[in-house]
């Protein structure tokens, strides 16, 4: 293909949509599709029988206004620097690039965009992230331009920004805009043909004027023309293009339904008699608008959380010049450049350590609820915490070359690279289609033999009777509504798949730290003297550390002031001065340091708060260990009996968790968790293993609350949140569970299994309201007039079964599937 070809988009020369790469002819028009190939061929043919017919006046054009508005939006997409500022450069030579797409609504979506590469020479290859409305896209620069498959995708009728552009929400804010004002008119418009229906049926039980009537019908069709037109516009796009594709779109057999009875009763008002549909296909218009909204807003939500991905890390860093330091971008920063990172400073960069000794807080990576020592020579990590002292740091890895963000990279592809979960009704609907088709045929053929004057009737009886409406709202009402209760119980779920997921058991793997326990340290124990509380926690108060403040936090208070000199040992413990006494707070290994020998009730008392995966603390005096503290995080008091429940349910239960395996194994013993599912001091690349390992047992569904949980939460089946979790982690998470405490994941649970029966039970009605009502409509038996009633009674139908349980998931009524006792009285602790 020659410059000319790759640069321009070449359009369809009857209807002017983008020509696939593998249509365009060098020489002479060329066509989108066979069907625009005849129909110019046929207009062209009438030309040479009538010289005064001009078959340009019936070729199709596109609004050439919102064409140059596309074109301008995308041409900044073409400067080389913003294709390196937002695109990865493969070993392949190729680039790669994730991109926000608006109008996404159902797996033909998903088909069609990821036929891109057969549709548009360059493109290596499309992945589409649904529930995220996240388009991953990788391209030769050499033969194609980032601006021509953006315009291409445009003009298939798929408004894309890129991912992470600060001004890239501006698509999803104009189809926001237009999709509100949509669903306005159609509901204005609905209501009132609405209410033009309630006389003209009126109007058939008591006499009624003729004209009367008839300005009625006009007036229904001068209301439902604008509706079918402009408001229900997306609807005939779709199906159009799932026509040009030879796709089996769900708008297709929707579309259908609309023009039918649309036509249909524009014929019947013209002549004068017969019914008209008006009031039924404005409705479905509206409805079907609603639907689309909500599934629209699930989405957006998604994609907003995904984008705090690119918050974790600093943006800007102190570049230390020898003498002093100055504030400038990390993206401006080089290896071997100098930084410096005060104490209380999250580290922007990997890097060694030049100079300096601190505490880091690497939970963000690692899990582990401790800080750590690190000292010069040694390795920090963009992401965790400097917690006690100032730091330089030598750079040796920024922004995606980064440990942490290497994670983020991992989380974007296991996204994209996770099969979306098919929709049960968009299963059955190509099958839907052409069974429809079919019977309405067979009708027609049937009654041209038994009574003509009836045939079309009879088949416009069926198609309209038969229409999806219900079918393909049985599905996305019934998620929507799950989602919304769950909102109201403070659990916030991203999609549809999640929940179809979980109605499936298999393994959960539950992070340690914030998700079987409570997330922070406490003092849990104390043994020996009571006066020298007051005294520790003066001396804790000194300190960052996260010993140091549970300490200080759960000691008590002097009633006065008390003058306490401290002095830090990193990785020991802390010296306190106070009254000509010297106090020592640390470690054992800071303890055996202060006294000759470790008295026996210390050691039994180190093994049994060991055993019970507690941190014991010393306080020495004097070559005397006068106390022992024992701190540590609380296993959650509901999380023995909401485990046992979910193993009824069919799930195996696993700890996955940083924390060191001693501990890990003493929790796992505690909650009667096996041996071989107990795994601790796992790195974020071991989780993302073992989750990608464990797929072959069935549904894997992550629990965490950590920057290290977020590649594992985005690569299993489901990924869960939970309350108190880092920004990257619900990010990556489908479901975040905003409450405390392990109930709501019992919730989730059930409300999944609860969703998917409604699914069922709505997708049961609808079938069995199509078969009799085809039954009906082929047996001669219903005419339009009733088909056009009934119509809207099978969408009110799975309505009312959607919406009509009160809560979701609620624990504190009797589960159908365990007979574990309810956990809504269970305690959750802050």
């Amino acid at each position: 293909m020659d410059d000319q070809k790759i640069d321009e988009p070449v359009d369809c020369t009857h209807c002017g949509l983008p020509v696939p790469a593998a249509l365009v002819q060098e020489e002479g028009p060329s066509f989108c599709c066979h069907g625009c190939e005849t129909v110019y061929g046929l207009l062209h043919s009438l030309k040479d029988k009538h010289p005064d017919f001009s078959p340009e006046e019936y070729v199709l054009q596109q609004p050439q206004q919102d064409d140059a508005e596309a074109s301008s939006r995308y041409a900044r997409l073409a400067s080389p620097s913003f294709v390196e500022l937002y695109s990865q450069l493969r070993d392949d030579g190729y680039r790669e690039i994730v991109l926000s797409v608006v109008g996404i609504h159902c797996s033909a979506c998903i088909w069609l965009l990821e036929k891109l590469p057969s549709m548009l020479d360059g493109v290596v290859s499309a992945q589409l992230n649904m529930g995220r409305a996240l388009l991953r896209v990788v391209w030769n620069p050499n033969v194609v331009g980032l601006d021509r498959i953006a315009y291409f995708l445009y003009r298939m009728g798929y408004p894309v920004e890129v991912f992470g552009e600060q001004d890239g929400n501006s698509s999803q804010k104009r189809y926001e805009r237009q999709a509100l004002i949509r669903i306005g008119v159609a509901g204005a418009l609905a209501g009132n043909v609405m209410m033009i229906a309630f006389a003209l049926y009126g109007g058939m039980f008591s006499y009624m004027a003729d004209d009367h009537r008839q300005f009625f019908r006009w007036m229904s069709l001068a209301l439902a023309t604008p509706s079918v037109m402009w408001a229900g516009f997306p609807f005939f796009q779709r199906a159009w293009m799932a026509i040009r594709t030879r796709t089996l779109h769900m708008d297709l057999p929707i579309a259908l339904g609309i023009a039918i009875g649309y036509l249909s009763g524009l014929w019947n008002t013209l002549i004068g008699k017969g019914e008209i549909y008006f009031d039924s296909v404005t409705t479905l218009i509206f409805l079907l608008l609603v639907g689309r909204w909500l599934q629209h807003r699930q989405q957006r939500l998604a994609q907003e959380r995904t984008e705090k991905l690119y918050y974790i890390t600093p943006k800007f860093a102190r570049l230390w010049s020898g003498s002093a330091s100055q504030e400038v971008p990390v993206a401006s920063l080089q290896k071997d450049d100098i930084i410096e990172v005060l104490a209380g400073e999250t580290v922007a960069v990997d890097g060694e350590i030049l100079e300096g000794q601190t505490q880091i807080d690497g939970s963000i990576l690692t899990g582990e609820s401790l800080p750590f020592a690190v000292q010069e020579g040694e390795e920090v990590h963009a992401g965790t915490l400097n917690v006690s002292s100032r730091i330089l740091v030598k750079v040796n890895q920024t922004g995606e070359e980064t440990r942490v963000g290497q994670i983020m990279l991992e989380v974007q592809r296991a996204s994209q690279s996770r099969a979306p979960i098919v929709r049960m009704a968009d299963s059955v609907v190509g099958v839907f289609i052409v069974v429809v088709f079919g019977l309405a045929f067979a009708t027609w053929v049937m009654w041209s033999f038994l009574s003509p004057t009836h045939a079309v009737e009879h088949a416009i009886a069926l198609l309209i009777i038969t229409c999806p409406c219900a079918l393909g709202m049985a599905t996305p009402l019934a998620v929507a509504a799950s989602l919304g209760r769950a909102a109201k119980q403070g659990i916030l779920i991203k999609g549809g798949q999640a929940l179809e997921a979980l109605s499936r058991p298999g393994i959960l793997w539950l992070d340690k730290t914030g998700t079987l326990t409570q997330g922070a340290l406490a003092l849990v124990h104390w043994e020996g003297s009571e006066d020298v509380k007051p005294v520790v926690q003066a001396i804790e108060a000194q300190s960052s550390h996260p010993i140091a403040k549970a300490l200080s936090r759960d000691l008590p208070v002097a009633s006065t002031p008390l003058k306490v000199e401290a002095e830090q040992h990193h990785g020991a413990g802390i010296v306190g001065h106070y009254e000509g006494r010297d106090i020592f707070v640390g470690s054992l290994d800071f303890m055996q340091r202060q006294v000759e020998e470790t008295p026996s009730w210390v050691t039994q008392k180190v093994e049994e708060w060991t055993a019970k995966a507690l941190t014991p603390i010393a306080i020495v005096e004097d070559g005397d260990v006068i106390a022992m503290a024992a701190l540590g995080d609380p296993i959650r008091e509901e999380a023995a009996e909401v485990l046992q429940d979910l193993r009824t349910q069919g799930w195996k239960i696993g700890i996955l968790s940083g924390d060191h395996p001693s501990v890990v194994d003493a929790v796992g013993a505690m909650l009667d968790i096996p041996q071989d599912l107990r795994v601790g001091g796992a790195s974020p690349e071991r989780k993302l293993e073992l989750v990608r390992s464990s797929q072959e047992e069935g549904t894997v569904v992550m629990i965490g609350d950590g920057v290290n949980d977020t590649a594992a939460l985005a690569a299993a089946h489901v990924g869960i949140g939970v309350h108190g979790g880092a920004e990257a982690c619900l990010a990556a998470a489908d479901i975040f569970l905003s409450r405390p405490g392990l109930v709501p994941l019992q919730e989730v649970m059930k409300g999944a299994k609860l969703t998917m029966r409604t699914i069922r039970r709505n997708l049961t009605f609808s079938f069995f309201y199509n078969v009799i009502g085809a039954s009906l409509a082929m047996a001669g038996l219903i005419n339009p007039l009733w088909a056009a009633i009934f119509m809207p009674i099978s969408s009110l139908t799975v309505v009312t079964h959607s919406f009509r349980a009160s809560s979701f998931g609620d624990t504190s009524c009797p589960s159908s599937t365990s007979s574990s006792p309810s956990l809504s009285s269970s305690p959750v602790l802050p």
